[in-house]
C-alpha cells in the first residue's frame, strides 16, 4: 500500500501548468524601461505597453496548446510567463518584442538578441 501512496502522488505532480492557470499582476517598473529598451533595439515604436496584461503561470514552464514546454508566451496584448522567468529579463523583452512586432521570429529578434 505504501507504493501505490507513493505512485499516486507523483502522478498529481505530473500535469503541467497551462495558460489557463496563469493569474494576471501588475508588472514591476523595470517592464516598462525593458519595453522602451526593445523598442529602441527593434526600431518598432507603439503605443502599446499600457495594453498589455501580465500573467504569471506557476512553476517554471508551461503549455500552451501547441508547444509543450514555453517559459513565455504572447497572445495578442496578453503575455504569459513562467513564475520562474518573472524577473528574466530576455524571457520577459523577448515577449514584448512579440507585442510589437507579432507572431513569428523574424530577423528582429536576432538584432535584439532575443530568439
Amino acid at each position: 500500500m505504501r507504493y501505490m501512496l507513493v505512485l499516486l502522488t507523483a502522478c498529481a505532480d505530473v500535469r503541467a501548468a497551462t495558460l489557463s492557470d496563469g493569474r494576471p499582476f501588475t508588472p514591476p517598473v523595470v517592464y516598462a524601461r525593458w519595453y522602451h529598451d526593445v523598442e529602441v533595439c527593434s526600431g518598432i515604436h507603439r503605443d502599446a505597453y499600457e495594453r498589455i496584461t501580465w500573467y504569471a503561470v506557476p512553476g517554471e514552464q508551461f503549455t500552451t496548446g501547441y508547444k509543450a514546454y514555453a517559459v513565455g508566451y504572447w497572445d495578442d496584448h496578453r503575455i504569459y510567463l513562467a513564475e520562474s522567468r518573472l524577473s528574466d529579463s530576455n524571457t520577459v523583452k523577448h515577449e514584448i518584442l512579440h507585442e510589437l512586432n507579432g507572431p513569428g521570429h523574424p530577423s528582429v529578434f536576432d538584432r535584439c538578441r532575443l530568439r
